[in-house]
């Protein structure tokens, strides 16, 4: 995969009252600066993470600008959904999981870097 057109975040958090909660929103730098994420329950579907995509007010870079071509949202959507199975299924011991950068682009989607904390 070439250089990513998007910079995504891709995250989950164990909520003492919710359980596995996914994220997904705009990464890089500009989670810091714009905080256009969305949350939902895990596990998440890859039609349901589609929908958590377009719930982002960023949404369009996804689309492609300036010249720039769409992202391969299938694969995104994959990753989603995966991480969201993996939080629902790892038990208590995930506390957190963030993938960020995600580069999106328009032959896939590829986690930069990765953070892990358990509860031990």
């Amino acid at each position: 995969m070439g250089k990513g057109n998007a910079e995504m975040v891709i995250g989950l958090r164990r909520d003492p009252g919710f359980g596995p909660v996914v994220m997904v929103g705009m990464g890089g730098i500009l989670i810091e600066v714009q905080k256009d994420v969305v949350f939902h329950r895990a596990p998440v579907s890859e039609s349901e993470a589609a929908r958590m995509l377009d719930q982002l007010k960023s949404k369009q870079i996804l689309n492609g600008v300036r010249g720039a071509p769409p992202v391969d949202r299938a694969a995104l959507c994959r990753m989603i959904a995966a991480v969201s199975r993996f939080g629902a299924a790892s038990g208590d011991w995930l506390q957190e999981l963030d993938l960020n950068p995600v580069l999106a682009g328009p032959d896939g989607a590829i986690a930069v870097d990765c953070l892990l904390i358990s509860d031990s």
